[in-house]
Parts: C-alpha cells; sequence; structure tokens
C-alpha cells in the first residue's frame, strides 16, 4: 500500500485559493466601507454643515422578530443651516438644537462625533475585518505558492514503484 502525502491535492489547494482569496477581497472591502463611514462621522468628508432641529420623535425599543429588538432612538428633522435643505437623521439620544451634520458618500446624512472616545472608536473599528483581511490573505498566499511548489509531485520519484499514478 502507497504512503499517503501530507499534502493536499491540487482540488483542495485550488479551493483553498479561491474561498480565502475570496473571503480577504470580502471583509478589505468591509474595511473600506467602515473608514469610508468613518470620515464621514468624523467631518472629515461630506461637506459638514450645522443643521437646525425642527421636530424629533421618540421611537420606544420595538420587538423586531423572537430574539431581537431594535433600540429606542429619536428620528429627527432638521433644516440645514447654509442652503435651508431639510434631512430626516435618527440620533440615540435627544440632540441638541443646533447639531453639526456630513454626508456620507451614498446620501445619508449623519452627525459628526465630537467625543474622543466616539472618534478612537470609529478609527480603530474598521482594523478589526482588516486584521481577518490580512490573515486569510496570508492564508490564500500560502496555499498558492503550496499548490505551485509541489505541483508536479505525482510524476516525481516519489511514487511507490510498480504504481500506476
Amino acid at each position: 500500500m502507497a504512503e499517503q502525502s501530507e499534502f493536499p491535492s491540487g482540488r483542495k489547494q485550488a479551493a483553498g485559493v479561491v474561498v480565502f482569496g475570496a473571503l480577504a477581497v470580502c471583509l478589505l472591502a468591509v474595511t473600506v466601507y467602515g473608514y469610508i463611514a468613518a470620515a464621514a462621522h468624523l467631518g472629515l468628508i461630506g461637506h459638514p454643515q450645522e443643521t437646525r432641529t425642527q421636530a424629533c420623535f421618540y421611537v420606544p425599543e420595538v420587538r423586531v422578530s423572537y430574539r431581537e429588538t431594535a433600540p429606542a432612538h429619536y428620528d429627527c428633522d432638521a433644516y440645514l443651516a447654509h442652503g435651508g435643505g431639510r434631512v430626516r437623521m435618527t440620533f440615540s439620544s435627544y440632540p441638541a438644537q443646533h447639531t453639526e451634520v456630513a454626508e456620507e458618500p451614498w446620501g445619508r446624512w449623519v452627525p459628526v462625533e465630537r467625543g474622543v472616545w466616539g472618534r478612537l472608536g470609529r478609527v480603530a473599528l474598521p482594523l478589526v475585518p482588516l486584521a481577518f483581511a490580512a490573515l486569510f490573505a496570508r492564508w490564500a498566499l500560502r496555499s498558492a505558492s503550496l499548490y505551485r511548489r509541489f505541483r508536479g509531485w505525482r510524476n516525481s520519484s516519489l511514487l511507490p514503484t510498480g504504481s500506476s499514478e
């Protein structure tokens, strides 16, 4: 009986490259989305402007499904100080009369973070998917290099004498 090789077959290696590569690309896209959203929340993009809050409505905690509940929040109508456009925003606590907001690239208006911990969280949170993207990319590259290194092992002298494969 021939000994089993400790190296995975070519199909498994190719599947590993594809799966790990796809996961790395998806997590990299999540990281980019997180940093763009963070830039808007920090007021770095999206033309930060002052708003005047007109009316806010309290929305209590609502059960969405058997296990999930939507948190309580305030839905507010506000007017931009420059330009006079009307925007609708959601706040976790009651907003001040004048609030600085910025527009995300996809059109949603968000309040600009002013607290140190809020800013730090917005910058640090996208590092988590970035770390996992780097890990999956490393695994994909390792699978690809393993595949290239040992792709010709079946035609080498490693096969036992008399075997056909």
